[in-house]
């Protein structure tokens, strides 16, 4: 994990070659992982949204964790390939009706590889078969489990415990599921 370098600018708005951000509220770490799990060199973006009130220095709040998949699509349309799924702006209204908030961790597809990471080595028919040639979900969830998980927890104001700890997804990524230690 020697290259996972969070990025603390305070992302709320911002011009890039997309256009605007569409981040509304919070903050937006960006880190880059390591995957040992793979053997191949993989890495992959993880992007940590953090409440409006939240405050690293104040140790004693801690908050829920929420991990998402294809990230990309979590925070801002500008990075999204299948449209932004607003979480910011909904966290946003929970806080305002008197939420405490959540930090929610995304991680980014893997592209070409994301029907492959976030398949369980199940067996397949012929046309399963045809997309998912090397099922890795197994391999993805220990990514979050060994990898991911640990590094929040060690950086961030977590609860750490499993009752306060959630993955989420949509479409394919609904079926990762994983079991936390």
């Amino acid at each position: 994990m020697q290259d996972n370098h969070p990025v603390y600018d305070a992302v709320s708005r911002f011009t890039n070659n997309r256009g605007s951000s569409t981040l509304t509220r919070g903050r937006l770490d960006i880190l880059t992982f390591d995957m040992p799990q793979f053997g191949d060199n993989r890495k992959r973006k993880v992007r940590v949204w953090l409440p409006d009130n939240y405050r690293q220095e104040d140790t004693g709040t801690k908050y829920p964790v929420m991990y998402m998949h294809d990230a990309q699509n979590l925070f801002d349309a500008y990075t999204s390939f299948m449209g932004e799924w607003e979480v910011d702006e909904s966290l946003g209204k929970m806080m305002d009706a008197g939420y405490s908030g959540a930090i929610v961790v995304g991680i980014d597809n893997g592209e070409s590889l994301r029907f492959n990471e976030l398949s369980p080595p199940w067996e397949r028919n012929s046309m399963g078969a045809t997309y998912i040639g090397d099922p890795a979900g197994n391999k993805y969830a220990s990514f979050i489990i060994e990898t991911v998980k640990p590094y929040i927890d060690g950086h961030y104001n977590t609860k750490s415990e499993a009752r306060f700890t959630g993955i989420g997804g949509v479409q394919w990524a609904g079926l990762c599921r994983c079991i936390w230690r």
